[in-house]
């Protein structure tokens, strides 16, 4: 939107309806960043060997029991 200098939604769906092109431009956008995050094995081997084992160290010691989404258990699976 703002490499086309529109600021509103309903003003960008608009341009999307009359720029089919667009649209593939967005998707190809959207995706291609994504997957390439998580395809990038230098990215999860820095997260695993520094960024998480320096989260999990300044983490209060009261979160390391929670097994559900909120606790640490699920984040320190990736780094075993």
């Amino acid at each position: 939107m703002s490499i086309h200098k529109i600021d509103k939604i309903a003003s960008y769906v608009l341009f999307l309806n009359e720029n089919p092109k667009e649209i593939e431009i967005l998707f190809k956008e959207l995706l291609i960043g994504v997957t390439n995050f998580f395809r990038d094995a230098v990215v999860w081997e820095k997260l695993k060997e520094t960024i998480i084992p320096d989260i999990i160290s300044k983490l209060d010691p009261g979160s390391f029991s929670g097994h559900g989404s909120r606790g640490v258990q699920p984040v320190k699976r990736l780094t075993h």
